[in-house]
């Protein structure tokens, strides 16, 4: 088990515990949590089915794994910070490219894990995380 598996789980739940937070309730917020939301609950699982495989320790995958938890991190922070007197449009284009690295990471994470031929949970498909 990898130190930077274990921070991209922690950066999750991190990032689910920020639904309590008072920044989430403005609109524009609560609609780009969720969409980080939806995407972050496919991929949770995944990530805890193999935090005991011996492929998640690969040097392709650990980089993936710190990348999503940098992303993750910053896009947490950035909905923390958030303030509705602060810039909609810096916030908006912040967000997006946030949300576009972690799918590319999902789908990179999903695809070493495919290709090292370690089972991955029945539910999952390369496509869940497409859209």
């Amino acid at each position: 088990m990898e130190i930077s598996l274990l921070k991209v789980l922690l950066n999750i739940s991190q990032f689910f515990y920020l639904s309590s937070s008072e920044s989430i309730n403005d609109i524009l917020v609560q609609r780009y949590y969720c969409k980080t939301e939806d995407l972050l609950k496919i991929l949770k699982p995944i990530l805890e089915a193999i935090v005991d495989v011996e492929a998640a320790s690969s040097e392709l995958l650990q980089k993936a794994f710190a990348g999503i938890a940098q992303y993750v991190d910053e896009l947490r922070e950035l909905c923390d910070a958030w303030h509705p007197l602060g810039s909609k449009v810096y916030f908006v284009l912040q967000a997006e490219s946030l949300i576009v690295k972690i799918r590319t990471c999902s789908l990179e994470i999903l695809e070493l894990l495919k290709s090292s031929h370690q089972c991955l949970p029945a539910y999952t498909t390369l496509t869940s995380l497409e859209h």
